[in-house]
């Protein structure tokens, strides 16, 4: 008897560490499961607080590939939905991006806003005109966005025409569209190349078509309002009395420079 009972107590010790041991596993378990979802709430709360920080906004892309300087028509856009942050910028609406043209080459199904293209503005003044004075380098191209400069001998140098468009390239010349006061401006820079030696009148290149244009600030020749029936009203605009006192500074400059140049 005592053998049975001794081994019923071995019995119920065994059982009773394989429940301690069994229940070790599961007690881990039961507390990773519970820190998990401890997790998985604070992920959730947070998805819900980021969703309803969003609305609800709309967004347009290109049907087809398109080529810098296209028009952007109503059938070459598709209207999208999109869920975005309220501090975003407002995306462009389909009034901002058709009747403009497109400033880069850009990819069918590509987002469309309005840093992309650019309405191009003629007024009644604008012409075609050839230059063929200008000091061009070989990377200059059809379709090629340029400032024209003026340097002097002495140094100075001035923008007279700013992001002008390249329509045509003929080996040392160039068309580009002017207008009325762009013409005077060049005509008179024209004047300056011939009068002054050692000036250069020069075309320089825009890294990318859609940088912000440059601001003229070439003092014009006062003598080719003298010579020539322009615009009263154009001739107002170009020479103002900041750019009267610029041009005798800049005279004065070019007789001193010369003076000392012939004197050394």
């Amino acid at each position: 008897m005592a053998v049975i009972r001794q081994r019923k107590r071995n019995l119920v010790l065994a059982m009773a560490i394989g429940l301690m041991l069994g229940a070790v596993p599961f007690s881990l378990f039961s507390i990773h499961t519970y820190i998990r979802a401890d997790e998985i709430r604070k992920e959730l709360n947070a998805v819900k607080s980021e969703t309803s920080s969003r609305k609800l906004k709309y967004m347009y892309l290109l049907k087809n590939d398109k080529q810098k300087g296209d028009e952007i028509l109503h059938t070459d856009l598709i209207k999208c939905e999109i869920y975005c942050s309220i501090e975003m910028p407002e995306p462009a609406s389909a009034n901002d991006l058709v009747g403009k043209k497109l400033k880069l080459n850009t990819e069918k199904m590509s987002i469309v806003n309005s840093n992309m293209v650019y309405k191009e503005d003629i007024s009644d003044d604008v012409r075609l005109h050839e230059y063929s004075f200008l000091d061009l380098h070989d990377e200059i191209t059809e379709g090629s966005y340029i400032d024209i400069r003026i340097t002097f001998p002495n140094g100075e140098d001035y923008i007279v025409a700013e992001h002008k468009k390249v329509i045509n390239r003929k080996d040392f010349s160039v068309s580009v569209y002017v207008t009325e006061e762009e013409i005077l401006l060049m005509s008179g820079a024209k004047v300056d190349l011939d009068t002054f030696d050692g000036t250069k009148v020069y075309a320089i290149l825009y890294a990318k078509d859609y940088q912000l244009p440059a601001s003229k600030n070439y003092p014009a020749n006062s003598y080719v309002c003298e010579l020539a029936d322009w615009d009263p009203n154009i001739i107002k605009k170009v020479f103002t009395e900041e750019g009267r006192l610029k041009r005798k500074d800049l005279e004065k400059n070019m007789a001193d420079f010369l003076s000392d140049k012939t004197s050394v």
